[in-house]
């Protein structure tokens, strides 16, 4: 599944900046464990339909600027499990309360409803709102959901 050109987005934060927008869908390149037994995870921003990659949906940078906390510069806010809410497009047609979201191919971190009702390994979170993309301006909506991909 991963490819060369999922190193080029990782996540590198410059000050307090977010480097993705809220609601966008991450997933992991690579993980190694540090010494404190904790994994230091490379991300990026989802591209592939049904990413079993999937790590979460993006917040925001965790560092303040504060001086004494400049190791946590690369640190970063994703949400896994929880509610929150999940950048989604039109790729599969209008989305249900209820329905299952996924990762969209080629969205750089777009959701798209599931094709069935079951919870699998690239299941990102479930819509707690309806979409009818025949009424939206755009083909993309940040929406309210519950996280299922902890």
């Amino acid at each position: 599944l991963s490819n060369e050109s999922d190193t080029s987005s990782v996540i590198e934060a410059q000050n307090s900046d977010k480097v993705y927008p809220t609601g966008t869908i991450v997933s992991n390149v690579i993980s190694t464990i540090s010494g404190s037994n904790q994994p230091d995870t490379l991300i990026v921003s989802s591209s592939l339909h049904q990413d079993k990659r999937v790590m979460g949906v993006y917040f925001d940078n965790m560092w303040s600027g504060d001086d004494e906390q400049t190791e946590r510069k690369n640190y970063h806010n994703i949400a896994s499990i929880g509610d929150g809410v999940v950048l989604v497009n039109n790729q599969n047609g209008n989305i249900e309360n209820g329905d299952y979201i996924t990762t969209a191919s080629g969205s750089g971190g777009y959701g798209c409803k599931q094709n069935d009702d079951l919870l699998h390994n690239y299941t990102v979170a479930k819509s707690l709102e309806d979409v009818d993309w025949s009424t939206e301006v755009s083909s993309s909506k940040l929406i309210a959901c519950t996280y299922h991909c902890g």
